[in-house]
């Protein structure tokens, strides 16, 4: 698909703004046609100390405790494109097609990664912002032709 066709968009809707009083997030992708996009469900969790977390082949210490989420992700990797925790949490992928050229790391977290760890660490959106911006400042891969832009909102009022 042209890069110039290609839409990636996220919509929030608040309850105060919603006919049916109810909080909405609404998201498609431009990811290829073929490719599957399970929806999937992760319970929360208690983890040991010292437990690592393998996110699409790089390895990060892994939190104490995580939050179930359900998201959706391409097959072949870790992260989400899109999701919600069982806090209430939404957050939705977007493609920004942009470079920083001569700046850019070799490895690092995908954005996607970086989604689903917030969703999974984060018990309210600025939570959940604060996991990703910390995340990325210390392991963000920016190899790719596009970043990562991370719109993170609360579900409930």
């Amino acid at each position: 698909m042209p890069w110039d066709k290609q839409s990636c968009d996220t919509l929030g809707v608040c309850a105060s703004h919603s006919r049916v009083r109810s909080n909405m997030m609404a998201k498609n992708s431009d990811r290829p046609i073929a490719e599957a996009q399970p929806l999937v469900w992760f319970p929360a969790a208690v983890h040991a100390s010292g437990e690592k977390l393998d996110c699409s082949g790089f390895v990060i210490p892994q939190a104490s405790r995580t939050y179930g989420v359900l998201g959706s992700k391409p097959y072949w990797i870790w992260g989400f494109e899109m999701g919600v925790n069982d806090r209430g949490v939404v957050i939705g992928n977007e493609a920004e097609y942009s470079r920083d050229f001569g700046k850019e790391k070799d490895e690092g977290l995908l954005g996607m990664d970086l989604l689903r760890l917030g969703l999974e660490r984060g018990a309210t959106a600025h939570e959940a912002l604060d996991v990703i911006v910390e995340l990325l400042s210390a392991t963000a891969r920016t190899t790719t032709p596009t970043r990562c832009t991370t719109r993170v909102t609360r579900t409930r009022s």
